[in-house]
């Protein structure tokens, strides 16, 4: 008796991989939502270190601004 299985009528469809970490997607656009979120936050976070090396604080601004917090913070108490 032999046990062959039935060859498939149609060829099963590859999934969409997610271009970003190219595991498969099953969203819409086959893109993960992490791997979205995490590109734009990507993004942003380029810009606010150009932003921030624009800026730069002196050591005696960073003791001022530590000393305003410590103050502040005791004075809640």
């Amino acid at each position: 008796m032999s046990n062959k299985k039935p060859e498939p009528l149609m060829k099963p469809q590859s999934q969409k991989k997610c271009p970003f970490c190219g595991h498969a997607s099953y969203s819409a656009g086959g893109v993960h939502p992490q791997c979205s979120r995490d590109q734009a936050d990507k993004q942003r976070r380029e810009l606010r270190t150009v932003e921030v090396a624009i800026v730069p604080s002196t050591d005696g601004e960073r003791a001022a601004q530590r000393n305003r917090f410590n103050l502040s913070y005791q004075s809640g108490r």
